[in-house]
């Protein structure tokens, strides 16, 4: 839970942030999955949780934080 409110403050506030451009100012989001390490789990299967985290967050409209939920 602490990966996640982290995360969620750093994306409202990379999310803030104004490029200057013409003819308008540029902007960008982020989305981002976490993963839980597990005794069981290694580098490859957490990987691919986030990703699938990951996935989840751009499905579900982008600029989002969300967590891998086994099925």
């Amino acid at each position: 839970h602490n990966a996640a409110k982290v995360l969620d403050e750093i994306r409202e506030r990379f999310s803030e942030i104004r490029y200057p451009a013409q003819p308008a100012d540029l902007s960008c989001t982020f989305s981002c999955g976490i993963a839980e390490l597990t005794p069981d789990a290694d580098t490859k299967l957490l990987t691919q949780q986030a990703d699938e985290a990951l996935y989840t967050a751009k499905h579900a409209g982008r600029n989002r934080v969300e967590w891998f939920l086994p099925s």
